[in-house]
């Protein structure tokens, strides 16, 4: 089986510490930058972010893989967003979409 916490490691671009949780899914403590790494997905399964979420200038479609909380902002700038299906239940910072797709 292929360890989520060694998948988070290996893309994000900051410094962050994890947490699995029973279910299999993963709390990150910290900013998780995915910026420019060619996902329209995020692969693992991620329960809560306490600190900002980066996704942009990949290719996401949606956000059906987000985290359901994120504790700070939430940048999904130049992807190829088509809808914002998916969005984490809680934002607690700001939500920046900017250069997608969205009608």
């Amino acid at each position: 089986m292929t360890d989520p916490i060694k998948i988070l490691k290996e893309l994000n671009k900051d410094e962050a510490s994890y947490k699995l949780n029973d279910d299999g899914s993963v709390d990150v403590f910290g900013t998780l930058n995915l910026i420019n790494r060619d996902l329209s997905e995020i692969p693992v399964k991620i329960n809560k972010v306490h600190g900002s979420v980066n996704i942009s200038t990949n290719k996401f479609t949606n956000l059906k893989s987000m985290p359901k909380e994120i504790e700070n902002d939430l940048i999904a700038n130049s992807n190829r967003l088509t809808s914002l299906e998916g969005c984490p239940e809680h934002i607690k910072g700001d939500f920046f979409v900017r250069w997608n797709r969205l009608t």
